[in-house]
């Protein structure tokens, strides 16, 4: 599969049950699932959803973690970048994709 093949991410309703589902804390109910769920229904990319991750997680951490820790934080994020994923894709080939890609990809952008 090809980074650029494009596809839609399920609707806000779908893609918070999938989230949830996973058994997060509330913290990450409240504060960073939201930052996901607003790019419900769009079209977007391998690619496009790496990037959509990456700035969820920036945000996040830039909002919510104190400075001392946010290094740490994003890491143990981007790390479980394939865990949210699983959340907002249903094709598990895209999954791959984004686990094959990410870490390489944020790291040299």
């Amino acid at each position: 599969m090809k980074i650029e093949v494009v596809f839609r991410l399920p609707d806000e309703e779908k893609m918070m049950k999938r989230l949830l589902e996973m058994g997060a804390n509330q913290y990450l109910r409240t504060q960073f699932f939201p930052l996901l769920t607003r790019h419900a229904g769009e079209e977007v990319t391998v690619l496009g959803v790496i990037e959509l991750l990456k700035a969820a997680i920036e945000e996040f951490v830039q909002k919510t973690i104190p400075d001392e820790m946010a290094d740490s934080i994003k890491r143990l994020m981007y790390v479980s970048a394939e865990w949210f994923a699983r959340a907002l894709i249903d094709d598990g080939a895209v999954v791959a994709e984004i686990k094959k890609h990410f870490l390489h990809i944020i790291d040299t952008r």
